[in-house]
């Protein structure tokens, strides 16, 4: 997580700008740490990696869903193909296609929901330019791992967030709906 982008994250628990305590820093980017609301709400910082979980006991389904995705992280890649071969169609062009449609500008700010391993975020990222921003979010704290690590070659991506809720300072407008 990038030390500049703390300005943008809020306290799910209520909405507060969020203090920062790090433990583990290299460069500009935060590794390991807490987020502290004004009403003591800690949000921990594990591998870079801001987990905003609320509320901080999911219900079961969520539970599950979360613990199931985790365990898939690990081979998603090796068979994610099998889907796209069932449907006789190819990933890299339907994703480039699917991207296209979103229409971006160089300089967009981006919030890519369920972002996976990070497939169809490389090809917003490769939209942008140092003006735009991508920002991530994943249910699987180990499924954005993997999208942190392909997408670390495209400078724009400077803020990753986690898991179910996200806080920004700045309010994200819905400019286009693509429908597919």
């Amino acid at each position: 997580m990038n030390i500049n982008s703390i300005e943008i994250y809020r306290s799910p628990a209520d909405g507060s700008k969020l203090t920062i305590d790090i433990n583990k820093q290299v460069s500009n980017k935060v590794i390991d740490g807490n987020f502290k609301s004004r009403t003591g709400h800690i949000f921990k910082i594990k591998n870079g990696i801001p987990d905003f979980t609320w509320p901080k006991e999911l219900a079961e389904i969520d539970r599950k869903t979360k613990d199931l995705y985790d365990k898939l992280a690990d081979d998603y890649d090796i068979y994610v193909n099998v889907l796209y071969e069932t449907y006789r169609c190819d990933q890299v062009s339907l994703r480039s296609k699917i991207t296209k449609k979103l229409q971006l500008k160089p300089s967009d700010k981006v919030l890519d929901i369920g972002c996976g391993s990070g497939d169809s975020s490389k090809f917003i990222a490769e939209c942008l330019d140092s003006k735009g921003e991508l920002f991530v979010q994943d249910l699987s704290p180990r499924f954005l791992e993997k999208a942190i690590t392909k997408l670390q070659k495209y400078s724009i991506i400077s803020r990753i967030i986690s898991i179910w809720s996200c806080f920004f300072k700045t309010i994200f407008s819905i400019q286009r709906v693509c429908r597919f």
